[in-house]
């Protein structure tokens, strides 16, 4: 099954849904509260029907919620029945996923972490690709993402800060929006797997780990900006060499 065309921060926005819904599963099935996590499994199916499940659960649940919030503000706790303590914890933990999902989006995402990941993410690809064997040329790797809705061919450059996407990047403004394009399922995995591994590291780190691979070093220049990184030169590294993240 391919997928035509989905926005970066939206696939991403869909896979952390669906790890958050997982893990909520879990735990909530670890403590012995089944309601709970049963509540999850059945109710919080597709991140693009989760805004109108805690609009009506907020609806639904108004003079309870309204009893929780007097609580913060009052600083003084309340009796809730069983039935209102399940509710309060599906309350807590929905605005917990819609907060944290609200801000993954181009404008908020810093663009000096996104390169930089988007830079690992294929660099991983490339170098599992002999094992998931995804691509059957490592070249198509780079042609599954469209630059603001256009198809052209990603162009790196060699900034201060590690690599950029020339294609997308904007000096004092919001980045081009980037989609992935006809992905199979498999390729989605192996992008997630990345993604995953990468997210919980630090933009000092992601630069200096960026600043460590070849195809940046072989052409920075502190005087220039813009210096280009070849695709084939990526390829040929991340070929060899495994990217820095792999082993946690």
């Amino acid at each position: 099954m391919n997928h035509n065309k989905i926005e970066f921060f939206k696939w991403i926005r869909e896979i952390e849904f669906k790890n958050w819904k997982n893990y909520y599963i879990d735990y909530f099935k670890k403590i012995k509260d089944e309601n709970i996590s049963n509540w999850i499994k059945e109710n919080l199916n597709l991140l693009k029907d989760f805004k109108n499940t805690l609009t009506k659960f907020k609806k639904e649940n108004f003079e309870l919620i309204k009893k929780l919030e007097n609580q913060i503000d009052n600083n003084k706790k309340i009796n809730l029945n069983k039935d209102e303590k399940e509710k309060s914890k599906i309350y807590e933990l929905m605005i917990s996923i819609n907060e944290y999902l609200d801000f993954i989006n181009n404008e908020n995402y810093n663009k000096v972490k996104k390169h930089k990941m988007i830079y690992f993410m294929i660099s991983f690809a490339i170098y599992k690709n002999k094992s998931y064997l995804g691509w059957e040329k490592y070249e198509d790797i780079f042609k599954i993402f469209l630059i603001d809705e256009k198809k052209e061919n990603m162009e790196w450059c060699a900034f201060e800060n590690g690599p950029i996407l020339k294609n997308i990047y904007r000096w004092n403004k919001f980045d081009k929006e980037i989609y992935f394009s006809n992905l199979t399922n498999d390729q989605f995995k192996i992008f997630e797997s990345a993604y995953f591994l990468l997210k919980n590291y630090t933009i000092p780190i992601l630069i200096n780990k960026s600043h460590e691979t070849d195809p940046w070093k072989k052409v920075f220049k502190e005087e220039s900006y813009y210096k280009k990184i070849k695709n084939e030169d990526i390829i040929k590294y991340f070929k060899k060499n495994k990217p820095f993240f792999v082993n946690f």
